[in-house]
């Protein structure tokens, strides 16, 4: 979801945000057309590039709703339909390839979702954490090599990561701005 080009800001490599960065006035009526320009825009995607997206819908509905909204993708491309449904695909394509059947589970800690009780190991190391938020409202993660157990597989942090980015995700000015 979040943004991912880079940029240099204030001594900071920022993700997303940077130079490129606008504000405007999200309404209601902006989020309800946007969601409907999002739907159109799925259906020119051929369904061999949103075959994740697809069954996720057909297997977890709500959880499709709940842990990818529309609005989110939009908001990371400034309404801008196409991309947000790019977007939105390539996420379910990803959290597929990163969790494998468990990427249907929902994103939590209780070793029944798409985190095992091993990636709950590797998360409780504080390997990678969420620290305050920038001046700006932006979400802000860490990274501590140093912390991880010695048996810490790498599909284990790379779903560690995932899991986090997701959590720092929800922030909507992390949506519109990018993280640090």
């Amino acid at each position: 979801i979040v943004r991912m080009s880079t940029s240099k800001r204030g001594g900071k490599t920022s993700v997303g945000g940077g130079e490129d960065r606008f504000q405007y006035v999200e309404t209601v009526t902006m989020q309800l057309e946007g969601r409907l320009k999002l739907a159109e825009a799925l259906k020119t995607i051929h369904d061999k590039e949103k075959t994740a997206y697809l069954e996720a819908v057909r297997r977890v509905p709500n959880l499709v709703e709940n842990e990818s909204s529309p609005i989110r993708f939009l908001r990371c491309d400034r309404y801008d339909p196409w991309a947000a449904a790019r977007r939105l695909t390539t996420y379910w394509k990803l959290r597929l390839e990163v969790f494998g059947d468990r990427a249907f589970l929902p994103l939590n800690q209780t070793g029944q979702g798409a985190l095992s009780p091993e990636d709950l190991e590797v998360l409780n190391s504080s390997y990678v954490f969420v620290l305050p938020n920038d001046k700006d409202g932006r979400s802000v993660v860490g990274v501590d090599r140093s912390r991880l157990p010695a048996s810490a597989s790498y599909p284990a942090r790379l779903r560690c990561m995932f899991y986090i980015l997701c959590i720092l995700a929800e922030n909507e000015r992390t949506q519109r701005d990018g993280l640090v």
